[in-house]
């Protein structure tokens, strides 16, 4: 049996239509139903992390039994998974996000610093590395569009008369050291997150 697009549209609405009825949950009104479905994006454990707080918290308002559709890649699709396991095993939004099964994901994704013993010291070292670093690559940041806008303002004075020639000569020892500092932070951090 074959269908063209607008029947299998019309088929699929009188199933979302008899789950709202058996639900007993309506959106918009009769002649303009509201459909609507929630999206997760991927990204592995870190975006199954985030989605799971994410529906928790739709969950806690009654919002995610309302979705007609759930949409998920990657990372996403974990969360998708344990969603739709519990909700055919217990048949209740309200089984779902319990302490215990948050507990339990949260012990056993070691989604930040994986590993164990030797290896999860090594991880926590790098992860502390990484993120001082970037820290400071955001701090230097404007640093860098500055000494940027400084080379530029150097390569045109540099080919006409400009009062300012002088304060970009004074100036220019200096931000070589800046240049060269920027460069030193920007490997090491390229370095760290190899």
């Amino acid at each position: 049996m074959i269908f063209n697009f607008r029947e299998i549209v019309a088929r699929e609405k009188v199933q979302l239509q008899m789950r709202r009825e058996k639900r007993k949950m309506t959106h918009g009104d009769a002649t303009q139903p509201n459909w609507f479905g929630i999206a997760m994006s991927g990204g592995g454990i870190r975006s199954a992390t985030i989605n799971l707080g994410f529906l928790k918290t739709l969950n806690k308002f009654g919002i995610l039994e309302r979705a007609d559709y759930m949409s998920t890649v990657s990372g996403g699709g974990y969360t998708h998974q344990y969603v739709q396991g519990t909700l055919k095993e217990k048949q209740d939004y309200q089984a779902l996000f319990t302490d215990d099964q948050v507990d339990a994901m949260r012990k056993h994704g070691e989604y930040l610093i994986p590993g164990v013993g030797f290896q999860k010291t090594v991880n926590t070292f790098l992860l502390f590395i990484s993120f001082g670093i970037s820290w400071l690559m955001s701090l230097m940041s404007p640093v860098l569009v500055m000494g940027i806008v400084y080379y530029l303002f150097l390569f045109v004075t540099a080919f006409t008369e400009n009062p300012f020639a002088h304060t970009a000569n004074f100036l220019y020892p200096y931000t070589q050291w800046a240049l060269l500092g920027c460069g030193a932070l920007f490997l090491l951090h390229a370095l760290t997150n190899i």
